[in-house]
């Protein structure tokens, strides 16, 4: 199921980088109250992640990221929301969907900032982009396709925080958790400022540990 998702200008005036994607996190430009109430959010679960990994991360976080999805599931937690990005998003959607076919009540929700994401990508990225919104059990499309960098980071930066908005919880892969700089940097404080749960993949913690105590 694919649906639009119509923003207003309520963001308008929010702190990004148009230049590029090394934006950066100001408390002060984003409501400590959420934009979107969703009915659903504790039953929810995001993810965010840096798009460039290693084969050798890529090995390591896929026994994490199915020891993390299962052990959310047996909280509650039925949605798991990834944004289709190159690197951990599609790593982590492609997990949820394998985990699915076994566990039924695991659904994974895709939430694109416009439909033309993967534009400009390579073969190989298009290819596993294509196969993962071909797998998803809902598909949200948060905007129309950008005419330019500055409204692609806009939409990207919406995505984002909508996503946040709808979770309980935020499963990321965040080498640095002190940084405000990146665009998941900025995804996970924004997650903070709303008193996430917060998972980091990252690092030498337990997958299934948060803000340094165990979530078990």
């Amino acid at each position: 199921m694919v649906i639009r998702v119509n923003f207003d200008d309520r963001f308008e005036n929010d702190y990004f980088d148009g230049a590029d994607f090394d934006i950066e996190f100001d408390e002060a430009s984003v409501s400590a109250e959420p934009f979107f109430e969703y009915d659903n959010k504790r039953c929810s679960c995001s993810f965010t992640g840096h798009r460039s990994l290693t084969p050798e991360e890529t090995r390591s976080l896929v026994p994490k990221l199915k020891s993390t999805v299962l052990y959310l599931s047996s909280l509650g937690v039925k949605e798991f929301h990834c944004g289709g990005a190159i690197g951990f998003d599609t790593l982590a959607a492609t997990v949820v969907y394998d985990l699915s076919r076994e566990h039924t009540d695991i659904k994974l929700v895709l939430e694109l900032p416009y439909e033309n994401q993967s534009k400009g990508w390579n073969e190989t990225n298009r290819r596993f982009y294509d196969f993962v919104k071909s797998k998803a059990h809902e598909i949200n499309i948060h905007g129309e396709n950008p005419k330019n960098r500055e409204q692609a980071v806009k939409l990207l930066l919406s995505r984002n925080r909508l996503m946040i908005d709808k979770s309980h919880y935020c499963v990321c892969y965040l080498k640095d958790m002190n940084a405000k700089k990146g665009g998941t940097a900025y995804t996970v404080n924004y997650a903070k400022l709303h008193d996430l749960q917060i998972i980091n993949l990252a690092g030498g913690e337990s997958p299934l540990t948060t803000h340094g105590k165990s979530l078990i």
